[in-house]
């Protein structure tokens, strides 16, 4: 590997590895719905800034609402509600706990 992909491999842990301090910070002054609305709120705000700086990524709003249910449930599902319990088992575990058991629960259901 190259010192560049050393350093983005570093930079990634420090970012994902430390989200689970934050989160153990977060839940003393928030509840863990707040904190994953909040986190959601963030990552849509950037993902729908990145698709309006892409002209390729423009889909007419006919096309979208057909599939909006599907968008809902999935973001819900996937996005929020996994949010939402590691938050509420932040207020519990050590963060380095809650890590590993995203972790393994992450590997289980590759397997799966």
């Amino acid at each position: 590997m190259k010192n560049k992909d050393w350093v983005l491999f570093w930079l990634t842990g420090l970012i994902w590895g430390t989200s689970f301090l934050w989160i153990k910070i977060a839940v003393n002054d928030v509840s863990p719905i707040v904190l994953a609305g909040s986190r959601s709120l963030f990552g849509a705000l950037g993902l729908g800034l990145i698709v309006a700086l892409n002209k390729q990524a423009h889909v007419s709003w006919n096309i979208l609402k057909k599939r909006l249910f599907d968008f809902l449930f999935l973001g819900f599902f996937n996005i929020a509600l996994p949010w939402i319990l590691i938050s509420w088992a932040g207020q519990f575990l050590d963060s380095g706990t809650s890590a590993i058991c995203q972790h393994l629960i992450s590997r289980l259901s590759k397997i799966a």
